[in-house]
């Protein structure tokens, strides 16, 4: 039986039996005028029966005479060494491929007759009478509708292809914007693997293999070179029946390109977001805070985070020769950290050529430190402190070079880009007004608080002034009474004093003041007690959580260390040196009470001791009371010395 396909509008399939005919034995050349009409009536496209070894034209129908251009079929032997010169390599491509073995079937290469019109042929085998071999062709459909459909083809921009689970390809339609890898005749079954290298032809077939497993479309992307330019594809793979797919291939080299540029650029908006907030953030903490470290350790971590550096530090250089220190950083791991390290290396010294560079605001950018154009020096400091990478930039203040911001990449070389240049430009600048600012802010605070001083201080010895006195003793006041401890306070006055300036001068006698404020300070050693000047030759001593007992100590050991000292006095007959006579007051500071009490107490106790002979202290009524109510009871046992001894002491007990 010899089966011919006549594809028609949707494909009708007709049957003709050799039996029909003749038989076995019927001459299918000698037979086809035995042809009943009504088949050959429903043969609309054109159909051709020739010897295959002989590429003899035994038999065509009109469509096919009427393509030719043809009356008969005699006259076709002369129309292929002419017009049909295309047909004749035709018929020959079949005979070629049956010799070799191949089939047939899949083959459907469109020709043009000689009035320019195209057509698909299909083939086929027809075993004829006389035992050999002969090759049918049929049309598909008309010339025209082909004519119409090759234009469509033409106009697709895509590669079609159609091709098998093993990677045979059955049709191939190259694409107007697909370049094939390597050219190939369309009518051969060729393998994938000679239409793609090797390894997207691999991935060709396992993404085919994978549709027809599933029976889902597949989509993937690949980069293939063609003719020296590298080109991107996106290829679709969409199951056709059990064993074929249809395989789209559109070239997105236009759009992997815009992809592309689209991706840098939303990097690029990326880093300027983040560059801009990691600026915004060190902006505002230098607006909001005076802490420079605070200032230097929030932008280093913030600039470490946006460029993935191993290493961001903020390097000040100390004056010395190749001297400075890390005073802050961010590491990505804590094997990179050198902070606090001390830099001692004369390369880096500050008449070296790199950190002239830097005090010119040049930037550092090497990408790779090891084949750099750097001074050996150099590059042997930053090897050893691990740096592949380096990107520094300076910190001035005016002509001054400050410090260093510098970014390392440890693990590995690294081109700085632009953008990140310009990051730490800014940041520098935005460095360098805040370590301006800081400084500024130093130094306004060292100008209060030597106004403060000189508020709260006596200019001539330094010790604190009475108003300062008056605020110390309303707030230890207040303390006390909440912590329920005693409250002591020394009253002191130098003796004839009046006669010292009328004998020495007013600028001896300030110099007399100073060494006896000099002698108080070295006496009160504790931080809580407090020295002050309360007026003219008058002195006073706060001691908080003093009991009576430790004022006396405080005011005797402030008593000799004063007479110890042998300052001339040569006013007074029998007083070879200035002397001081105290007063003593203790007392539970309480919310009833106001701390100007015992002022008046210290003092008339002062009083006493000066009509009683001066140089001397006495006790204030009452303190003794205060001194066994804060022993627990316990009974205070207090020396008494004669008035009449020299350098003795007078207590006034109030039982």
């Amino acid at each position: 039986m010899a089966r011919l396909e006549c594809i028609r509008g949707g494909g009708v399939t007709a049957e003709v039996d050799k039996q029909r005919h003749g038989g076995d034995t019927a001459d299918l050349q000698g037979s086809t005028e035995t042809l009943p009409s009504v088949l050959l009536g429903c043969l609309q496209t054109p159909v051709w029966l020739y010897g295959l070894s002989s590429l003899d034209l035994l038999w065509a129908n009109a469509a096919a005479l009427d393509w030719m251009g043809l009356a008969s079929v005699e006259g076709a032997a002369a129309w292929m060494q002419g017009a049909g010169a295309g047909w004749h390599n035709l018929l020959i491509g079949y005979r070629q491929a049956m010799e070799a073995g191949q089939s047939i079937e899949g083959l459907r290469p469109i020709v043009s007759s000689a009035q320019g019109k195209p057509l698909c042929c299909l083939g086929s085998t027809v075993v004829l009478a006389n035992g050999q071999t002969g090759l049918l062709l049929e049309g598909q459909g008309s010339a025209e509708e082909d004519s119409h459909q090759q234009a469509i083809l033409s106009a697709i921009p895509d590669l079609l292809m159609r091709m098998t689970r093993e990677g045979q390809c059955l049709y191939l339609g190259q694409g107007s914007d697909v370049v094939l890898w390597r050219d190939l005749d369309p009518r051969q079954r060729a393998s994938i693997y000679d239409l793609l290298p090797y390894p997207l032809a691999k991935k060709r077939l396992h993404y085919t293999q994978q549709a027809l497993a599933t029976q889902t479309r597949q989509i993937y992307r690949q980069d293939i070179e063609v003719a020296g330019q590298l080109c991107h594809e996106e290829v679709r793979v969409i199951p056709m029946n059990d064993g074929e797919v249809l395989v789209i291939v559109r070239d997105i080299t236009a759009i992997a390109e815009a992809e592309r540029k689209l991706e840098e650029q939303t990097n690029l908006f990326r880093q300027q977001a983040q560059r801009d907030r990691v600026l915004a953030e060190v902006t505002q903490h230098i607006s909001q805070s005076l802490d420079l470290q605070e200032v230097l350790n929030t932008a280093v971590t913030e600039l470490r985070a946006m460029m993935q550096a191993s290493r961001v530090m903020v390097y000040r250089f100390d004056g010395s020769e190749g001297g400075g220190r890390v005073i802050a950083e961010a590491v990505s791991q804590p094997t990179y950290s050198l902070r606090q390290v001390q830099v001692e290396d004369r390369c880096f010294a500050v008449s070296s050529p790199a950190v002239q560079a830097y005090r010119q605001g040049r930037i550092h950018r090497v990408a790779d430190v090891q084949s750099s154009g750097l001074s050996p020096c150099y590059r042997a400091m930053l090897t050893q402190l691990g740096v592949r990478a380096n990107l520094g930039l300076p910190i001035l203040q005016g002509a001054t070079l400050w410090g260093l911001l510098v970014c390392h990449q440890c693990d590995a070389p690294r081109s700085w880009s632009d953008l990140e240049v310009e990051t730490l430009s800014q940041l520098a600048n935005q460095l360098a007004i805040a370590i301006q600012k800081s400084e500024l802010y130093e130094q306004v605070q060292q100008v209060n608080q030597e106004l403060q001083h000189l508020a709260t201080h006596d200019k001539l010895t330094g010790l604190a002034n009475r108003r300062y006195f008056d605020d110390y003793l309303d707030q230890v006041w207040q303390r006390l009474t909440h912590e329920r401890t005693p409250l002591s306070l020394v009253l002191l006055d130098i003796d004839h004093f009046k006669r010292y300036n009328d004998t020495h001068g007013h600028l001896a006698g300030d110099d007399c003041i100073e060494q006896v404020a000099m002698a108080i300070r070295r006496s009160i050693q504790r931080p809580a007690n407090l020295a002050a000047r309360y007026g003219g030759e008058e002195f006073a001593i706060i001691l908080p959580n003093t009991d009576l007992a430790g004022a006396v100590r405080a005011a005797e050991r402030v008593r000799q260390t004063i007479a110890q000292a042998h300052l001339p006095h040569g006013g007074i007959p029998n007083q070879p040196y200035v002397t001081v006579s105290l007063g003593i007051a203790t007392t539970q500071p309480t919310a009833l009470q106001s701390p100007h009490t015992l002022i008046d107490q210290a003092d008339q106790a002062l009083y006493q001791a000066k009509q009683q002979g001066r140089n001397r202290y006495i006790i204030a009524p009452g303190s003794a009371e205060t001194a066994l109510a804060t022993h627990n009871g316990g009974h205070l046992s207090i020396a008494v010395a004669p008035p009449a001894q020299k350098g003795g002491h007078e207590v006034q007990h109030n039982h």
